[in-house]
């Protein structure tokens, strides 16, 4: 071998490790680890400053609570709800950041929503004859929720409850769009959970996913032009976008992880997810880049 070529091996060799560190430091940037403790977290909303997570607490294979945590710093604070509440605290934060809505169950009653302070206090009862799953409408005057396994709108101040769709099964995880035009959620259709997206007086009902994958915890853009959700559909759950417009997938999150429950910060830099990057399901976030190597698709 002379000199020369052994002169363009290394130059090669250099480039390729160069490229190869970038993209590692490109990928550990990325991500960031928020919470490191003794809680599994799922179950993930933001406050509308972008600086700020509710979560859902599991602790040994039980939800016992709801935190909210400082993505800045990862320092969490229970939120004081009293005693004798059991349930899923599935939650959703009031535009205005000064209530959580959440659904649990008090004592050996069925399951309902409850408004409380971020700050804890004595919860108010929402409904009374079962709801789960709410999501609050942008102008913070409605929310949407599960009831009896359809998808209902109630408004908070008269009561008043109306149906949007009854899709023949079960219903899930409703998130109102930040336009306030449009409802998604997870209806199983054919024993499959699949994403669905309808207007909010029920008319337009559209399966979006329409795939034989588990696709689940959908939620909107801050301009409500997309969706996140994770999905198996690679062979382990991962996050993908889906684009309301051009209807295409993009694959955000890859390998060998369990990555769900994102969430998209109302500022649109970064989405938070549960993941088992680091062994327990732990809440990270990542930065949002409108580049990048993920993989597209049509659907």
């Amino acid at each position: 071998m002379n000199k020369i070529t052994h002169l363009i091996l290394l130059i090669l060799f250099i480039i390729i490790t160069a490229v190869s560190y970038a993209q590692q430091n490109s990928v550990s940037h990325q991500f960031k680890q928020i919470t490191n403790g003794e809680f599994k977290h799922i179950h993930l909303h933001w406050f509308p400053d972008s600086r700020r997570l509710i979560t859902s607490l599991n602790q040994d294979q039980s939800l016992i609570g709801m935190g909210i945590i400082q993505t800045g710093s990862g320092e969490m604070n229970r939120v004081q709800i009293g005693k004798g509440f059991s349930g899923d605290f599935y939650t959703s934060i009031s535009p205005d950041g000064k209530w959580i809505l959440f659904d649990a169950r008090k004592g050996r009653t069925g399951i309902n929503i409850w408004r409380v302070d971020i700050h804890g206090g004595n919860p108010e009862q929402i409904t009374q004859d079962g709801g789960k799953m709410p999501s609050w409408s942008p102008d913070g005057k409605q929310f949407v929720y599960v009831h009896n396994n359809d998808i209902y709108i109630k408004d908070l101040k008269t009561g008043e409850k109306r149906k949007i769709i009854d899709t023949g099964g079960a219903d899930f995880h409703p998130c109102w769009s930040p336009d306030g035009k449009t409802i998604v959620f997870n209806p199983v259709i054919n024993d499959n959970l699949e994403i669905c997206i309808v207007s909010i007086s029920g008319e337009n009902l559209m399966n979006i996913s329409n795939s034989p994958a588990q696709d689940e915890y959908p939620c909107w853009s801050p301009d409500s032009s997309k969706i996140v959700f994770n999905s198996d559909r690679s062979g382990t759950e991962n996050l993908w976008i889906y684009d309301i417009k051009s209807k295409s997938l993009e694959q955000l999150t890859s390998g060998k992880y369990r990555d769900v429950c994102p969430t998209w910060s109302p500022d649109g830099s970064k989405i938070a997810l549960s993941s088992n990057r680091n062994g327990n399901l732990e809440v990270w976030t990542m930065a949002v880049k409108p580049e990048g190597n993920a993989k597209q698709q049509t659907m």
